[in-house]
């Protein structure tokens, strides 16, 4: 790969419209991946063992930002258009 990088995996997730979602967010306690989809306004997580998707979570309008809190295995998603912010528990077993 180039620089030293390889391709490990490739799938769709939900559709992050002309923004292209906003953010991904890493859970280090689980490795699960976080990535916000703007315009279907969902979240798709994605195992890190596994790199497959692992759930999709409905969210505010226009999910774009994300911080993961490891300690407390919660991802807060902020939404620009509803202007909230999503909390979801990360149960997702890596």
């Amino acid at each position: 790969g180039s620089g030293g990088l390889t391709r490990l995996a490739y799938f769709p997730i939900g559709e992050g419209g002309d923004l292209g979602g906003g953010a991904a967010a890493v859970d280090t306690a689980t490795g699960n991946v976080f990535f916000t989809n703007s315009h279907a306004n969902t979240v798709s997580v994605v195992s890190g063992a596994t790199n497959k998707v692992i759930g999709t979570i409905n969210a505010g309008e226009s999910p774009y930002g994300a911080a993961a809190d490891p300690t407390t295995r919660r991802v807060y998603i902020g939404n620009q258009i509803s202007r909230n912010v999503t909390i979801i528990q990360d149960t997702f077993v890596p």
